[in-house]
């Protein structure tokens, strides 16, 4: 693994018995892939790189914060040959597989209409209280956390948005960790959960959108 800091990288030397650098580049050589769990604004770089150095590489969604960064990855992948693969992990969950197998065999008809609403509780909490907040470091709660709503929209229903209709505000209040969530221990006082809304709040952490899919599925 590769990691800044340092007291990360004996920590994780010890429990995963792992070899930790502090410079990626060092370790492309000796792996078959790289997953980059990077902050969100720094994936394009990165994963630019590492394609091109002929690494395989699975990025956490969303690829990237902006439209150009995104088609740089894509292009870097295509142009290098090398694998790439984003962190869609709702595809690989049981009830959405079995979701699209039912939408495949025809079993409901034709899908006119799909319908999501994501309760992020306590993950959209942070989404405006750290660096997720700040546009010139994220996208807001639709790229950060609806990127797994939209891949589960596009990928049952077999295709991909072509009209958008959307909408945010923008309200933040200081909450309290919810006392039924059970976390690794010290994971609550990394996180700034229970602290005020972060002062240079740009994203929009309530969005509401309607897509029109090009089967004519919205």
């Amino acid at each position: 693994m590769a990691e800044l800091d340092k007291a990360l990288r004996e920590r994780a030397e010890e429990r995963f018995g792992a070899r930790a650098y502090e410079d990626y580049r060092l370790m492309l050589g000796e792996v078959d892939a790289v997953l980059v769990l990077t902050p969100d604004d720094t994936h394009a770089d990165l994963a630019c790189e590492i394609l091109r150095a002929g690494v395989p590489v699975f990025v956490e969604k969303p690829l990237d914060i902006t439209l150009e960064r995104c088609d740089a990855i894509l292009r870097a992948a295509r142009e290098s040959g090398t694998r790439l693969h984003v962190g869609h992990n709702m595809r690989h969950m049981p009830v959405v597989r079995l979701m699209r197998e039912i939408i495949q065999r025809g079993d409901v008809g034709r899908v006119r209409t799909v319908w999501v609403r994501h309760f992020a509780g306590h993950g959209g909490d942070f989404s405006f209280k750290d660096r997720h907040a700040e546009r010139e470091h994220a996208g807001g709660l639709l790229l950060q956390k609806a990127a797994h709503d939209l891949d589960v929209v596009h990928w049952p229903a077999g295709g991909y948005t072509t009209r958008v209709q959307a909408f945010a505000y923008t309200r933040a209040t200081t909450r309290q960790p919810c006392p039924d969530h059970v976390f690794p221990a010290g994971f609550v006082q990394q996180r700034p959960s229970a602290s005020a809304p972060s002062p240079r709040l740009g994203t929009h952490p309530h969005p509401r959108s309607r897509c029109q899919v090009h089967r004519r599925v919205r």
